[in-house]
Formats: C-alpha cells, sequence, structure tokens
C-alpha cells in the first residue's frame, strides 16, 4: 500500500521521470503498490507473472479403531499441505471501487484516519484497479481435517448375537487451517482447479441411531 502521496512521487521518479507515471495518473496513497518485475520503473502487462500452486506437496489420510469391551470408536482425519488457492471472493469482498457491500475486513482500509490500514482506500471508481488479480488473493490452503468420528455400544446380554447398537457419529468436526475464512476445504470441485468462488464450506452433522440385527 502508498503510505502517501509522497511515496506515489518517488515511484512515478523511478524511471528518473517524474512526468511519468509508476502505475495510473490518479494513483494515490491508499492504493496497492504493484511491483516491478522487469524494473523499467513503470507497471504494465510485462510485469504480469504466474503465481501460486494449487497441488498440494502430501495429501494424507489416518483411519484408526478401537474397541474396547461392547464399546467401540473409529476415527479418521485427513488434510493436504503444500496447496494454495486464489480466493476470488476477495476480488468482490474487499473491492475498494463499485456500489456493493464488501465484508468487514474493509474496515481496516487505507484512510487519513487509519494510514496503517491493510487494505486499499475507498474510491467508486477504483482509479488503480486495486480489485485486478494479484498476490494478496492467493492464500496457503493446507489443512488437517477431523474428517469423521464414530462411537458405539452393543447391547451385551440383551442380544446373544451383539447385534444391537447405538452410535453417535460426528462429521466435519473441525478444520484446521491458516486460509482467511479459517477452512482450508470445500465441498466441490472449485478445489480441484485451487479457486474459490462463493463455496460454502463443508458443513458439520451429528447423527444419533440404532442399529438393529435381523
Amino acid at each position: 500500500i502508498f503510505r502517501s502521496d509522497q511515496e506515489v512521487r518517488f515511484a512515478n521518479a523511478i524511471d528518473g521521470h517524474p512526468e511519468t507515471f509508476y502505475q495510473d495518473e490518479l494513483t494515490a496513497a491508499g492504493d496497492i503498490k504493484f511491483e516491478d518485475l522487469n524494473r523499467d520503473g513503470k507497471i504494465d502487462e510485462q510485469d504480469r507473472t504466474v503465481i501460486g500452486n494449487p497441488h498440494p506437496n502430501v495429501v494424507y489420510q489416518l483411519n484408526t479403531g478401537l474397541v474396547y469391551e461392547d464399546f467401540d470408536l473409529s476415527l479418521f482425519f485427513d488434510g493436504s499441505q503444500g496447496n494454495e488457492v486464489f480466493n476470488l471472493n476477495k476480488m468482490w469482498n474487499q473491492a475498494s471501487g463499485g456500489w456493493a457491500n464488501r465484508s468487514v475486513d474493509m474496515t481496516n482500509r487505507w484512510s487519513l484516519d487509519n494510514e496503517a490500514g491493510t487494505l486499499p482506500r475507498v474510491n467508486i471508481f477504483d482509479p488503480n484497479r486495486n480489485s485486478r488479480p494479484h498476490s494478496g488473493m492467493i492464500e496457503n490452503a493446507s489443512y488437517f481435517r477431523i474428517n469423521k468420528i464414530d462411537f458405539g455400544y452393543k447391547f451385551s446380554g440383551w442380544r446373544n448375537d451383539k447385534s444391537t447398537r447405538i452410535y453417535l457419529s460426528v462429521q466435519n468436526l473441525a478444520i484446521f487451517s491458516n486460509f482467511s475464512d479459517g477452512s482450508g476445504f470445500y465441498s466441490n470441485t472449485f478445489a480441484e482447479k485451487g479457486v474459490k468462488y462463493g463455496i460454502f464450506p463443508a458443513t458439520a452433522t451429528l447423527l444419533v441411531g440404532i442399529q438393529l440385527g435381523i
């Protein structure tokens, strides 16, 4: 983020010509400062590059169980490590231009009263195009999930075959991730593409049941 108009003027002069513009004529304090990858003193199409990797380094699962007398317990964990996701929701939820509602994150936008803000200033016309895809929309999507827990009890003595069982089953109990919405796991094909857009995290479910033998 450009913290002051002085920083903008300094960027404009990087190429030795202060009358030219590093990004845009209307770029001002509070706008995102994009990286000049080819070091020519201006931001253009030549400064675009490929970033992010949707493919995890490791995908793992652990399924274990325990039986003690008439009680049984099974645990299923899963996760991934090293994958990244393009959080397309940020393009709209944190957009500095336009008229639509924004996320609560925008309360930490840059302003004259909050020059340390981590998100760009609000300008309905967004002359700096702060909402264009950028590295701030790429997030670490590694996660560890307690996928399923089953706990049961078989009634011994009531039926000799012990085929009557009551159980409690919890699915998607908890997900641990550094992803901005707290969940690196999503339950549709967008996760395979490494893009998140309007996707609800997997919901937690609680089941209580009785199994009757025939």
